[in-house]
């Protein structure tokens, strides 16, 4: 089910993402993707797309983007310009509520549960803009092939925002994979970065896989760094 609203005239599509439970990470990495858990989230809805600097601009009246573009993805934008846009955006819609994703919804939407190494495809062009095919420039969202849910570009583009406070494993200890943590936040008590999903344009194929996982503290930015919305239900 698509929901689209309108924001002065510029509209924005989120996709319906019913909620279920997967094995979020892996058990055979030694990486910041251990030890697998298993997550339960409730319904959500997730953006197409990236907030494009259009829209970004319309709320927030600025733009500091390096590539220049109403269909580009806004980059340079923090943390706290992200949740800053959430909240004015909420303001500017009736009834509804933004925020950024949990890094927890944002894989399962991007996996879509097709269990594919990229979101929608195991062949990383057909989905993505990435270091081998992009030009080393951002890229125009919504071009390549969607994933299942009929979402676009999570895997390549720009690196997203999530909400979570960023720490190098899943859980402080493992879990028995027959204990489900339900809707996890990653609000935990201390930590300097939040959480980047979903690799760049000027990144290689691994790093666009859905499992990758990066980070940067709340108030830096980059030309490779952007952010998608959640609309909750």
């Amino acid at each position: 089910m698509r929901t689209e609203i309108n924001v002065s005239g510029l509209s924005l599509g989120f996709v319906h993402v019913k909620g279920g439970e997967f094995f979020m990470g892996s058990n055979f990495s030694r990486s910041d993707r251990w030890p697998m858990v298993r997550v339960g989230l409730s319904d959500f809805h997730m953006a197409e797309c990236p907030v494009t600097q259009a829209l970004f601009t319309k709320v927030m009246g600025l733009n500091r983007s390096h590539f220049r573009g109403d269909l580009l993805p806004v980059t340079h934008v923090s943390h706290e310009d992200a949740v800053n846009f959430c909240a004015r955006l909420s303001e500017l819609v009736p009834d509804r509520t933004f925020r950024l994703p949990t890094e927890a919804e944002w894989e399962w939407a991007a996996a879509a549960g097709r269990g594919h190494r990229y979101a929608g495809s195991d062949d990383l062009d057909e989905v993505a803009w990435h270091l081998g095919n992009s030009g080393a420039r951002l890229q125009p969202v919504g071009l390549k092939k969607p994933n299942a849910l009929g979402i676009y570009d999570m895997s390549g583009n720009v690196w997203e925002w999530c909400s979570d406070i960023y720490r190098n494993k899943y859980a402080s200890r493992p879990w028995p994979l027959t204990h489900t943590l339900n809707n996890p936040s990653g609000q935990i008590t201390s930590g300097n970065n939040r959480v980047l999903r979903g690799g760049c344009y000027l990144f290689d194929a691994e790093v666009c896989a859905v499992k990758t996982r990066s980070r940067r503290p709340p108030a830096g930015y980059a030309g490779y760094v952007g952010f998608r919305l959640v609309m909750d239900v």
